[in-house]
């Protein structure tokens, strides 16, 4: 049990979360990051915002911050170079 105790305290104290909406059906701002599925639709979209009080269960994301800024509802696709915040830019 300690190590289910450990997952669900880095779940809901993951920094990224900061920047999370509330979740959109009941309110909450007590929200948790986790896993997806282990064979997702989409490769490596494997993390998602998650909503203990109502269940509701965000968008899969390839990484923690992706994952929050489709909870968020930006569904754009990012180039490489956004995801993983290399200075040069396509724009």
């Amino acid at each position: 049990m300690p190590r289910d105790r450990h997952a669900f305290e880095k779940a809901y104290s993951e920094p990224a979360l900061r920047e999370a909406r509330p979740c959109p059906f009941c309110g909450s701002q007590t929200l948790g990051i986790f896993p997806g599925p282990e064979a997702p639709v989409i490769p490596n979209d494997t993390f998602r915002v998650s909503c203990p009080k109502c269940g509701c269960m965000g968008p899969l994301g390839d990484t923690v911050q992706r994952a929050v800024l489709k909870w968020n509802g930006d569904f754009a696709p990012l180039h490489n170079t956004e995801l993983h915040g290399s200075s040069q830019t396509d724009r």
